[in-house]
């Protein structure tokens, strides 16, 4: 019971209802500094579309807990991300995010299997953190570019590990 509970409450529908309130969920946890921030969300079923469509570059529009269906306002046609809004505000099982861009780094990636090169990439850190301590982190990163979808691997897409040492 606890599994299927868990994965239920790292979904991202699930997190509307967690900036709602502190009892439900800290936004600091764990010590040393580290802090897990949860992103604006809100659901748009209800909501004019109209205020996507005008503010299109500020939102990320991503079906919840089931499917993936993710749209960045800053990398879709007006047309499309028209439609999006139409659909996003209409149906249920819609959340709408505020676009942040991702980190940039300067990485040393492989490119040719034969040489290494620093690559100026946007990074996307998920950081494994056991009893309280770093045990290291998954990088994706990709060409430094707005509006990249992660989940979506893009052309020139990486995979790394990260460890302490």
């Amino acid at each position: 019971m606890v599994k299927p509970l868990a994965a239920t409450l790292m979904d991202k529908g699930m997190l509307p209802l967690m900036g709602e309130d502190e009892r439900l969920f800290s936004r600091a946890v764990g010590p040393k500094g580290f802090r897990f921030e949860i992103a604006p969300t809100h659901f748009p079923q209800g909501r004019p579309a109209a205020r996507y469509v005008r503010e299109r570059e500020r939102w990320v529009m991503k079906r919840a807990f089931d499917g993936k269906d993710t749209h960045i306002g800053i990398s879709r046609s007006e047309r499309l991300w028209r439609e999006v809004a139409q659909v996003v505000t209409h149906e249920p099982g819609y959340v709408a995010q505020e676009y942040v861009s991702l980190p940039r780094a300067r990485l040393p990636v492989f490119v040719d299997e034969k040489h290494l090169e620093w690559v100026d990439s946007k990074v996307e850190l998920s950081s494994f953190i056991y009893d309280g301590h770093f045990g290291g982190a998954a990088a994706r990163h990709a060409p430094d570019a707005e509006g990249l979808v992660m989940s979506d691997i893009p052309e020139g897409y990486g995979f790394s590990t990260v460890f302490a040492v």
